[in-house]
């Protein structure tokens, strides 16, 4: 007998949900690489539905906190997150596809205490992947850098 096929996530487009501001950034450290959330060919399996990003409803936030290291070298930027929210609406696997390293961390920790109202398609509560735009800026000084894409 076959196991039954796991559910496959809801994809829901990119989530603007910014913490700390608008991204610039300038080092010579390696941005993070894209990779997937999915554990196997089957489980990456997405389903679209027409939606936006927008009726994801957040329902509980935590603002990541700016590096005191990345403050103190003038980095600032965009950290760029794919998310899988569970049907609790729990943020079950997170996954960095881009920014600055030293800011990377920051931005996980701060949206793995995210909790979003749990999704529902045909009235039932359904995984959903999304991406999360976290941003990190710094007051206006001359000592920041601009941001290299």
């Amino acid at each position: 007998m076959t196991a039954p096929a796991q559910a496959s996530p809801l994809r829901i487009g990119a989530a603007s949900a910014c913490a700390a501001v608008p991204a610039r950034h300038n080092s010579p450290q390696t941005p993070v690489t894209n990779t997937s959330l999915a554990d196997s060919p089957q489980q990456g399996r997405v389903i679209p539905i027409p939606t936006k990003p927008e009726s994801l409803k957040l329902l509980q936030r935590v603002d990541p906190k700016h590096p005191s290291e990345a403050k103190a070298k003038g980095i600032q930027g965009a950290v760029q997150l794919s998310a899988l929210i569970g049907k609790d609406g729990h943020v079950k696997k997170l996954r960095a596809m881009s920014g600055p390293p030293i800011l990377v961390k920051a931005a996980e920790s701060a949206v793995r205490q995210w909790v979003y109202q749990p999704t529902l398609l045909n009235g039932k509560p359904v995984e959903v992947e999304t991406d999360i735009t976290i941003r990190f800026k710094l007051p206006s000084h001359p000592k920041a850098k601009e941001s290299q894409k």
